[in-house]
């Protein structure tokens, strides 16, 4: 499990890369975005903090058993701010159809088009800020939540 000082750290180097590509008021406002998710996540214990060890300022969450895959990460991107990306990889797991679900979901919330039929789910941070976004968000999350407690994750190598 990761500590706060962890979280804070890694919500800091967010928000000092996140200056150099939005103006302040979209900054603030990814920033309180990410305090919401992170807050949510926190509360789940399906999921963890993972502290960031590369360099580029990454916040994620991963699941806590089996592979310990990544549930969600935010990164700050020069177009657009910052996105979620949610399941950024098609596992045995949580297959390509799983993905599929999580897009359909997304496009229920916002106007998107996907590049590929199977392009990373992902969704713009700064929009969390919004009740109705972030409740229909946070409902997709749930959902992804409650898949996985239905599935076994592949054991771990020895």
């Amino acid at each position: 499990m990761s500590s706060s000082a962890a979280i804070e750290h890694d919500r800091h180097q967010f928000g000092e890369a996140l200056k150099a590509y939005v103006e302040p008021a979209e900054w603030a406002e990814n920033l309180a975005s990410l305090h919401r998710l992170i807050a949510w996540s926190q509360n789940q214990e399906q999921i963890a903090h993972v502290p960031n060890e590369g360099k580029q300022a990454v916040v994620r969450f991963n699941f806590v058993d089996g592979k310990r895959e990544v549930f969600w990460s935010v990164f700050p991107q020069q177009k657009g701010g910052a996105k979620v990306v949610i399941l950024p990889r098609a596992s045995t797991r949580f297959p390509e159809s799983v993905r599929q679900r999580v897009r359909s979901g997304i496009e229920q919330i916002i106007d998107t088009e996907w590049p590929t039929p199977n392009a990373t789910p992902t969704f713009p941070l700064r929009r969390l800020v919004h009740d109705p976004d972030w409740v229909a968000f946070r409902a997709l999350l749930e959902d992804v939540l409650a898949y996985a407690s239905t599935t076994r994750p592949a054991p771990l190598p020895q």
